[in-house]
C-alpha cells in the first residue's frame, strides 16, 4: 500500500436492554487499532419518502491484526463510522485483509 497509513479503530458491540425492554447495540473501541488507508469506491444518493439517503462505499486494506475482525464490527476513522460489509483475506495466507465498508447518512 502506498502513502501514509492512518490509525483506524475497530469497534465491537454488546447488546444491552434499554429502559423499555428493547435490545440495542452499545459500541466500544475495545477491539483494537490497525494502520491503513481508507479510499472511496462509489456513492449513491436517492430521494424517497421526503428524505435524502446517501450511501457511500469505501475500502481499506491492512496487515492482519492479532484480533478477529468480522462483519459485525465497524471502523472509526477521525470520528466517522464505517459499517463493515465484507472482510476478505487478500492473499489467502492470513497476512493482509481487505475490508469493504459502507457509510449511510
Amino acid at each position: 500500500m502506498y502513502g501514509r497509513k492512518y490509525t483506524i479503530t475497530v469497534e465491537g458491540y454488546v447488546k444491552k436492554t434499554n429502559a423499555i425492554g428493547e435490545e440495542e447495540k452499545v459500541w466500544s473501541d475495545n477491539k483494537g487499532t490497525v494502520k491503513g488507508k481508507i479510499w472511496q469506491l462509489s456513492g449513491n444518493e436517492t430521494y424517497m419518502s421526503n428524505r435524502d439517503t446517501r450511501i457511500v462505499n469505501y475500502r481499506t486494506a491492512f496487515d492482519k491484526p492479532s484480533f478477529e475482525i468480522t462483519e459485525e464490527d465497524r471502523l472509526d476513522y477521525n470520528g466517522k463510522k464505517y459499517d463493515i460489509e465484507v472482510v476478505n483475506d487478500l492473499d489467502t495466507r492470513g497476512i493482509r485483509l481487505q475490508v469493504d465498508l459502507k457509510v449511510a447518512g
